[in-house]
């Protein structure tokens, strides 16, 4: 993932938008971050390994994603750490460590993650004990 956003993050976003550090620019970068890279790459593929990892299906981990983005707010939730940790990473971080950045404030978001993503499900599709 390291390589990956390295990409994203320092040649991607630079040759897309610049290395300006002006808010406009900073703002369009973040704006992709959350609402593009995030929702379309990043979150979908933690929950894809996740499933995958416990022996479920592709289909089960972006159902799991989809039901945690409805009901448990996880987009919202997300864009509340990484909205304000990516307007610091374009800003004001120095692009040789991004990436470092974003992977100690990813150590939290991952702990977060985890949470949210535990939480029992909808209890009307879960079996009523017997007896």
């Amino acid at each position: 993932q390291g390589a990956f956003q390295q990409y994203l993050y320092n040649s991607f976003l630079t040759d897309l938008f610049g290395t300006s550090t002006a808010p406009n620019i900073v703002a369009a970068k973040v704006l992709v971050d959350l609402f593009i890279f995030t929702p379309v790459l990043s979150l979908p593929s933690a929950y894809i390994t996740k499933a995958l990892v416990y022996g479920q299906s592709v289909k089960y981990g972006l159902r799991q994603y989809v039901e945690d983005v409805r009901k448990r707010g996880l987009l919202k939730k997300n864009w509340l750490i990484w909205g304000p940790v990516q307007c610091l990473t374009f800003s004001v971080v120095p692009k040789h460590l991004r990436i470092s950045f974003v992977a100690a404030v990813s150590f939290i978001w991952l702990i977060v993650l985890s949470m949210i993503s535990s939480q029992p499900g909808d209890t009307k599709s879960q079996k009523a004990p017997i007896g």
